[in-house]
């Protein structure tokens, strides 16, 4: 208990010097989407959870089934077996290829077995063989099937792809060869990346849960314990490649799990099937390097004596590398790349820009130093790894393999790993790296890891008080109830096509439809009467603590006790004041040193709003007033519609496919007149009435060049406002100078809940470091 105490404190002491972004205040739980939602609120009046952690989402995914399959509960395989080679590796060498001991024909170790598959065609002679003939390791057989030390060639006709397995029975190995589907076989979804996205990866895609397609369907490799619930989908999420129980479009995947499994995902009559079985799939890409050249390559981005200057720099700044090796490296070419900047980190994009050959210096040790310069001209995100020769084979020096939180790209930075290079585009084993000429749709990330390196513009600033801001998180609707007058009252405050529900006891806690305490059948409609007016009342209580900028969610017009749904942008909700209220709760804060921001979202209204009017509760020609599709409105161009659909859920499109947020088209020029440009503009309006900045919720799910034309507005405006994006991930892209000052931090968020739950202290120390590293300064200690 004392050790847990002093990692406690030394938590606290993080948070206090480092300042996470948002302090929570003690709220009640808040329902998310499904255990899915993007962000830390609820999302929609459909579903209710308890928030006690809130995820990226595939889409609003359909309840889970009441039962788990037939194969629910997976035993771990405790049968496996080391490498008999101890690492050498082994591979098909043959008439087909000189005898070569060629990577691309390299088999990986899988529990108690190799595994290649490969396509061939024509007679061939073969052997399987490590690099050297090896006595223990040059294997072929009389009858194609047991294998035996220095035996006879193997001669067999080929037609496609082929899968080879090398399974060893008592020391004996055996060979199998297996004919892949012929003619339409291959990948059912093309070239299409399939994700488990879920409860074990927080529902991201990420590319450790990458299904691999292998000869006859998709397999992944996983590790796991317990209940968990998932999908299997694209990294964008796209309806077509979204699979579940039951086929496409299907609910939740429900399977409890018991230490390493294989899943196996394939295509019969048609339809996808899951399967999960004890850990048998080769994975190609956990072949380990053992060349002692290569693995003597070194590389720190946060070292001066590998990379000056340290971190993200300005565009047009040169900056100066320097690996150190081992004697036996032939060549080492620095290569360059720049990252497509567009929406959320599903697109995850690198066009090659430059390749530098990087020069040997030598002081007559046994280590080798390799310099080179490359000057980075534009704004952007930037990639970069190092490619080695070493006696006839390519390696890549690139980053390490952490996990950062959140994040899709992999790579804390830091000290480098070596890893066999990438294969170049067009190669039967898919792309990784994509040169200028190359068609967008070869450009595939592939498994080289990139050392990010962000370029921001020269003039890029930030509010100079964000450095010195502590925040205090506040959830209005729970925070404290100070003028019952307003309270919303059942019968008479309208949710949706019905009313809302009130407590009467501020202690209880929220009502959940089907609990058996008599709630209604809707959730995120139960209030508790807290307003602006309490939070007026506590402003000294808030100084005292030592905040000096409250972050509250939503506080304008919306029928749900989140208002995310907004209702009316320019009004505040009459449940929580009036907008006098607001303008008095500025005005007080700021007599006390205190600033506030207020949060919306900019992506998506409410359908129960002024604009949409999906319940007709409103005065007015909603978009969609009475659940039609409404020409004549004048909010109908700020929304899409597709009127061929029977279906009114389906003749617009929902924030991740949740009906009660209907999603704006962010390209429309009325709304982004309404949001902008006009003088009562959504953003003017409230920083007018004395907001100090805002906090932009799903961030990610606007077009990037809605957030530069929004600040470049806002900045003009009032340019000491902040401005905060709600991004999980890496937020590298939005701290260019163009979009956002700061950010919500979860990167920190995590890293400090891990460690505080008994983590290694390293992994929060490559979190916070990542951050420090890939954020200009500004934007650093603006967290």
């Amino acid at each position: 208990m004392k050790a847990h105490g002093k990692r406690w404190a030394l938590v606290l002491a993080l948070m206090l010097t480092l300042r996470l972004a948002c302090c929570t205040a003690a709220v009640p739980a808040v329902p998310a989407v499904a255990a899915q939602a993007v962000q830390p609120t609820p999302a929609t009046a459909a579903q209710a959870a308890p928030a006690v952690q809130a995820a990226p989402a595939v889409q609003a995914a359909p309840a889970a089934p009441a039962a788990p399959a037939p194969d629910a509960v997976a035993q771990a395989d405790a049968t496996c077996k080391p490498d008999p080679l101890q690492g050498r590796a082994l591979y098909l060498r043959g008439s087909f290829n000189g005898w070569a001991a060629a990577e691309a024909l390299r088999f990986t170790w899988a529990c108690r077995r190799w595994e290649l598959v490969t396509r061939l065609r024509g007679e061939h002679s073969f052997k399987l063989a490590d690099e050297g003939w090896s006595a223990d390791a040059d294997w072929g057989s009389r009858d194609g099937r047991v294998l035996l030390p220095r035996g006879a060639e193997i001669k067999r006709r080929f037609a496609g792809s082929h899968r080879f397995t090398v399974t060893m029975n008592d020391n004996r190995p055996e060979l199998r060869i297996e004919d892949c589907p012929v003619g339409e076989g291959g990948p059912p979804l093309g070239s299409t990346t399939l994700f488990l996205r879920g409860t074990p990866n927080n529902w991201a895609a990420l590319d450790d849960y990458a299904f691999q397609f292998s000869c006859d369907a998709y397999y992944l490799n996983l590790k796991a314990s317990g209940r968990h619930e998932f999908k299997i989908a694209d990294a964008g999420g796209s309806a077509a490649a979204s699979i579940g129980e039951g086929g496409v479009g299907g609910g939740n995947f429900v399977r409890s799990f018991d230490g390493e499994h294989t899943l196996r995902l394939a295509w019969a009559g048609g339809r996808p099937q899951l399967s999960v079985g004890p850990k048998s799939f080769a994975d190609p890409r956990v072949a380990a390097v053992t060349d002692p050249v290569a693995l003597s390559l070194r590389f720190d981005s946060r070292a001066l004596q590998h990379k000056q200057p340290f971190g993200a720099v300005t565009a047009g700044s040169t900056v100066d590398f320097s690996v150190t090796a081992a004697g036996g490296v032939d060549k080492l070419t620095l290569v360059i790349e720049q990252r497509r900047l567009e929406g959320n980190q599903e697109v995850l994009v690198y066009t090659e820009r430059a390749r530098v050959a990087m020069q040997k210096q030598t002081d007559g040790g046994s280590v080798e130093r390799w310099t080179a310069q490359h000057r980075f001209t534009d704004v952007a995100i930037h990639g970069y790894w190092f490619e080695a020769s070493i006696n006839g084979r390519l390696f890549a020096l690139q980053n390490n393999a952490d996990a950062v939180f959140w994040t899709r790209e992999k790579g804390s930075g830091g000290v480098g790993a070596v890893a066999d290079a990438p294969v170049t585009v067009g190669t039967a084993t898919g792309a990784v790296t994509a040169p200028a000429t190359a068609p967008a749709t070869a450009r595939a990330t592939g498994t080289v890891r990139r050392v990010r390196q962000p370029l921001y513009a020269p003039a890029v600033k930030v509010p100079a008080w964000a450095a010195d801001a502590v925040y205090y998180y506040v959830f209005p609707e729970r925070f404290r109830n100070g003028d019952k007058g307003n309270d919303p009252q059942p019968g008479v405050a309208r949710y949706h096509a019905g009313t809302v529900e009130m407590h009467k006891n501020w202690l209880d806690k929220p009502w959940l439809p089907g609990s058996g305490h008599g709630s209604d059948a809707h959730h995120n409609n139960d209030f508790f009467g807290g307003d602006l007016a309490g939070l007026i009342d506590k402003l000294d209580y808030i100084r005292e603590l030592g905040a000096n900028t409250i972050y509250m969610t939503p506080v304008f017009r919306a029928s749900s006790n989140h208002k995310y749904d907004t209702a009316d942008y320019k009004n505040i909700d009459p449940a929580f004041g009036s907008n006098a209220d607001f303008e008095r709760l500025t005005r007080e804060a700021a007599r006390r040193g205190i600033r506030v921001i207020p949060d919306t979202s900019l992506n998506h209204t409410g359908a129960d709003s002024i604009y949409f009017d999906r319940y007709g509760n409103f005065k007015g020609r909603g978009a969609f007033e009475g659940g039609r599709i409404r020409s004549d409105s004048p909010y109908a161009g700020w929304y899409r519609f597709d009127p061929a659909q029977s279906d009114a859920d389906k003749q617009f499109k929902g924030w991740v496919d949740i009906a009660d947020l209907p999603e704006l088209d962010k390209a429309s020029p009325g709304w982004r007149r309404y949001a902008i440009h006009d003088r009562d503009s959504v953003t003017k309006l409230w920083l007018d009435r004395g907001a100090s900045g805002w906090r932009m919720d799903v961030a990610p799910w606007v077009p990037d060049d809605f957030w530069r034309e929004w600040r470049a507005a806002l900045k003009a405006h009032k340019p000491d406002a902040l401005t905060v994006a709600e991004t999980w991930f890496d937020a590298s892209k939005y701290f260019l100078g163009d979009m956002f000052d700061s950010t919500m931090n979860y990167i920190f968020r995590n890293a400090v809940q891990a460690y505080a739950a008994g983590g290694d202290a390293a992994v929060l120390v490559r979190q916070l470091e990542l951050m420090r590293e890939a954020y200009p300064p500004q934007a650093f200690h603006a967290l």
